[in-house]
This record gives structure tokens, sequence and C-alpha cells, in this order.
């Protein structure tokens, strides 16, 4: 007697496939809030890489300013440092959509979650807050671009 062939890789044989969705319960409230308390977490930490690569970029571009490189390394730095600037606004906006998001969770599902994982999350909210609080470094401009203060600060004489 010849046994049927075994189904094609990366295919699901018919049985596996009609047990797939059943026998899931959807998530219960305290699940998803792990899942969205995770969510804040990973999106603090992005943000935190962000401002370290931003402040690691300007003060490698005043050593290289320092040092006198030249305008071509000095320009594709200053390119690099830009694009660190470039990211801190998103990722500081998906932290904050995502505390908004997980905040409006708790208050609709205040009943189903426990007090302890409630007081857990709160406090992780207000470590991802502060991340969002803290102010973008200033983007660099080449020193050649911005003239001195003291320049910029007396008054022209006519």
């Amino acid at each position: 007697a010849a046994q049927p062939a075994p189904p094609a890789r990366g295919r699901r044989a018919p049985a596996m496939a009609a047990r797939a969705g059943r026998g899931r319960a959807p998530p219960t409230a305290e699940r998803q809030l792990q899942i969205k308390l995770g969510a804040v977490k990973r999106l603090a930490k992005e943000v935190v890489h962000y401002e370290r690569e931003a402040r690691a970029n300007e003060e490698r571009y005043e050593a290289m300013q320092r040092e006198g490189r030249d305008q071509w390394d000095l320009k594709k730095q200053d390119e690099l440092l830009q694009e660190s600037y470039m990211m801190l606004p998103d990722s500081r906006n998906r932290l904050a959509r995502a505390l908004e998001d997980i905040r409006s969770f708790m208050e609709d599902n205040a009943a189903e979650i426990p007090t302890a994982k409630v007081s857990e999350a709160t406090a992780a909210l207000e470590e991802a807050e502060a991340a969002v609080a803290e102010p973008t470094p200033a983007a660099a401009a080449p020193a050649e671009a911005a003239p001195p203060a003291e320049a910029a600060a007396a008054p022209a004489e006519a």
C-alpha cells in the first residue's frame, strides 16, 4: 500500500491548517499590557541610543575640527551628525504614540489589570516619559558657516 506524499515544504498539511486558528483564546488585558509595556521600554531604549549616538557624533565632529582635518572629512562627519539628528524626532514621536496608547489602554481596562501590574507599568511609563521630555541636541553647523558669538553680539558701528 502506497503512502500519500508528504506536503511540500513551506506548506501546512490540510489538517494542520484547519487547526491553526482554533484553540487560542484572545490575549488577556494583562498580557496585552505586558506587550504594550515591552514596546514602550524598547522605544525608550531606542531614543536613549539615538541621543547617545548624536552626542558621540558631535564630539567626533568637534575633535576633527580641532585636529584641522580635511574639509571632505568634516563634511562627511557633519552629514553623519545630521542623520543622527533626523532619527531623534521620529523615535520620540513613536515613543510618545506608544505612551499615549498604553495610557488609554490602562484607562479602558483598569478593572481587568491587577494592581501590581498597574504600578509596575506606571513606573516604567514615568521612565519612558523622561526620555521623551529630554531636549533634542542642537544641530551642529560647520564652524565656517556660523559666525563667532562675540561678532554676532557686538553692535554694528556706522
